[in-house]
């Protein structure tokens, strides 16, 4: 009795984005060292694992977050941003030292709101990003 074809990936995708910008919550943005943000992505099923890199040369943003725009390959469905059907896990971390934040993806949009003081990102330093999330509701 034959049982690959009911264990084998019928959607299995890996991919890059790119185009991403970083705002301030009250204004203002990050210019971005080597082009922008990276970003790289797994696509298995309705399962979507990111990584995110960036590092900013300059930082003018404001308020108490800020947000990395069109950064997700697939867009979340609408919903409640702490929705744990498509949210699974955010981590952020500096590279080089310094705090943990937190972070969500906005269903219905491809944005990430990191939940930290955009001025405490300074130039240069390495910001990294893991994000699973599901694109449909199970």
């Amino acid at each position: 009795n034959d049982t690959a074809d009911a264990n084998s990936l019928d959607d299995y995708e890996e991919g890059k984005t790119t185009g991403a910008t970083i705002t301030g919550g009250s204004g203002g943005s990050m210019t971005l060292n080597y082009g922008g943000v990276a970003s790289k992505y797994v696509k298995i099923g309705d399962m979507v694992f990111v990584q995110i890199y960036f590092r900013p040369s300059t930082n003018t943003a404001t308020g108490s977050h800020f947000t990395i725009n069109n950064v997700l390959p697939f867009v979340p469905p609408s919903g409640n941003s702490t929705d744990p059907y498509y949210v699974i896990s955010t981590t952020i971390s500096f590279l080089n030292g310094g705090p943990t934040m937190h972070a969500n993806a906005a269903g219905g949009t491809a944005n990430i709101t990191v939940w930290y003081n955009p001025a405490s990102v300074s130039a240069g330093q390495e910001v990294a990003l893991s994000v699973v999330y599901r694109t449909t509701h199970s």
